[in-house]
C-alpha cells in the first residue's frame, strides 16, 4: 500500500493518510491535467491509480503533442481509449514531416473509432509550414473526422491550422453536424478560400451556431440575415478578420460582401446581445477600416494590429463604440495624437476591461487610463509601458486574449 504524508492541526501530531484515501474525482482531475508520460509514471503508484488510468472518464479530455518521432505512442491512446474520447486536442511541430503523419494519423484513427462522442475539436500548429506545403492529406483527414456517421461535433477551432481550408471542407463539416455551437477559421493562411455561399449553407444547417470567427471576406448580407431567422439560437459572438482580400470585397459594387449600417441596425434589433469583434491586421488596407468600423456595430472587442498610424481610427472607436467596447489590442508607432486618442477612448469607453498598447506611451497617459479604470488595474489586463524594454514579450497570449 502507498503512502503519503501531511501535517494536520491535531495536538501537532503528524498523520499518515493513504494515497488510497483521495476522492476518484480529486484523482480524475489530477490525471486530466497530466501529459501522457506522467499518466504512466502515475498509474504505477497504486491501484486505485491504475483503475483511474484506464477509467473512460479519465479520457474524455486530451491533448496530443506530436514534436518528435517517440510520439508516435500518443497514437495507441487513440486505439485504445477513442470510444472515451470527448475534448481532442491535436499539437504539432509542422514543418517536420513525421509530426505530420503522425496527426494525420490521429484523425483518422478518430474518424475509425465507431463508438466516439467527439464534440470538441482543436489543432494547433506551432511551427511553419514547410515550403510550397498545402496540407492536402491534412485537410482530407480532418473532412474524414467531420463526416463520420456518429458525427457530434459542437465546437470545432481551426485558427492555429495554417492550411488550405476551402469551401468543400465548411460543406463537410456542416453537412454532418448540424449540433455545432462554435466555429473559429480564422487562420494565418495567405489566402482565404472559404466563400461566402458556404457560410451562409452552414448558418442554415447549424442552427445552435452560437459562436462563429472568421475572415470577414467570407461574410455576406445573406449570412447575417440568415441568423435573424426564428427556431435557432441567437448568436452571441461574431469574429471579423479584415486582410488584404478586403481592398477587393469592399468595392461598393460588390453587393454580396457589403454590410451596410441599415443591416447592422436591423441585426442589433434582433440579437441585442451579439458580441462583434473586428480585427485588422498589417495587411489590411488602411481605407477599409473606416468602412468596416460603422457606429451601427455592437463591437465589444477591437484589434488594430496594423503597425501604422492609426491615431484616427482609435479616434473613431472612442466615438462609435463608447458604449459597447470592452477590450482593445492596438499595435502602432508612437505618437503624441495616438496618447491624446488612447485618453479620449478611456474617457469615452466605460465598459472598458482591457487595453494592450504594444508600443511605448508617456507615464501621464498610463497613470491617468489606469486611474479612470481601476477594476482593469486590479485584475491586471493591460499592457502599458512607458518604455520598450529588453525582457522579451510585453504580454502572453493568453493575457492578452483573456
Amino acid at each position: 500500500m502507498c503512502y503519503f504524508q501531511c501535517f494536520v492541526d491535531m495536538e501537532d501530531d503528524q498523520k499518515v493518510v493513504s494515497y488510497e484515501s483521495l476522492p476518484e474525482t480529486i484523482l480524475l482531475k489530477i490525471f486530466m491535467k497530466l501529459s501522457l508520460p506522467d499518466r504512466l509514471r502515475a498509474a504505477l503508484t497504486c491501484r486505485q491509480w491504475c483503475n483511474i488510468f484506464t477509467s473512460p472518464a479519465a479520457w474524455t479530455t486530451f491533448h496530443f503533442r506530436f514534436y518528435s518521432r517517440k510520439d508516435t505512442r500518443f497514437l495507441q491512446c487513440i486505439v485504445s481509449y477513442g470510444s472515451y474520447l470527448r475534448h481532442v486536442v491535436i499539437e504539432l511541430n509542422q514543418f517536420q514531416n513525421v509530426n505530420r503523419v503522425n496527426a494525420v494519423q490521429a484523425l483518422l484513427l478518430l474518424a475509425k473509432c465507431s463508438s466516439t462522442r467527439l464534440s470538441n475539436l482543436s489543432i494547433i500548429c506551432t511551427g511553419e509550414n514547410p515550403l510550397f506545403y498545402a496540407g492536402k492529406e491534412f485537410v482530407s483527414a480532418l473532412e474524414t473526422v467531420f463526416k463520420m456517421s456518429n458525427s457530434h461535433l459542437v465546437q470545432v477551432d481551426l485558427s492555429k491550422f495554417p492550411m488550405m481550408i476551402d469551401s468543400h471542407t465548411i460543406d463537410v463539416l456542416s453537412q454532418h453536424n448540424p449540433q455545432l455551437e462554435s466555429l473559429n477559421i480564422q487562420n494565418d493562411n495567405l489566402v482565404c478560400l472559404v466563400q461566402p455561399e458556404s457560410i451562409l449553407r452552414l448558418a442554415q444547417r447549424c442552427r445552435r451556431l452560437r459562436e462563429l470567427c472568421l475572415h470577414k471576406c467570407s461574410l455576406s448580407h445573406d449570412v447575417l440575415l440568415c441568423f435573424l431567422e426564428e427556431n435557432r439560437v441567437a448568436l452571441e459572438h461574431l469574429s471579423l478578420q479584415c486582410r488584404s482580400e478586403e481592398i477587393i470585397a469592399s468595392h461598393p459594387q460588390d453587393e454580396k460582401t457589403q454590410l451596410s449600417s441599415e443591416l447592422w441596425s436591423c441585426v442589433v434589433g434582433r440579437l441585442p446581445k451579439l458580441r462583434v469583434t473586428l480585427h485588422f491586421d498589417q495587411t489590411c488596407p488602411l481605407v477599409v477600416i473606416p468602412l468596416v468600423m460603422k457606429p451601427e456595430v455592437p463591437c465589444a472587442v477591437l484589434r488594430l494590429e496594423t503597425f501604422t498610424i492609426i491615431h484616427d481610427m482609435v479616434l473613431q472607436a472612442a466615438y462609435n463604440y463608447s458604449e459597447t467596447l470592452e477590450k482593445l489590442i492596438l499595435q502602432a508607432p508612437p505618437s503624441a495624437e495616438l496618447e491624446s486618442a488612447l485618453l479620449e477612448l478611456s474617457r469615452r469607453c466605460s465598459r472598458l476591461r482591457a487595453l494592450h498598447v504594444f508600443c511605448p506611451l508617456s507615464v501621464h497617459t498610463i497613470d491617468n487610463i489606469l486611474r479612470e479604470h481601476p477594476h482593469m488595474k486590479a485584475s491586471g489586463l493591460y499592457t502599458l509601458r512607458s518604455e520598450r524594454g529588453t525582457d522579451g514579450p510585453w504580454a502572453t497570449d493568453e493575457k492578452v486574449n483573456a
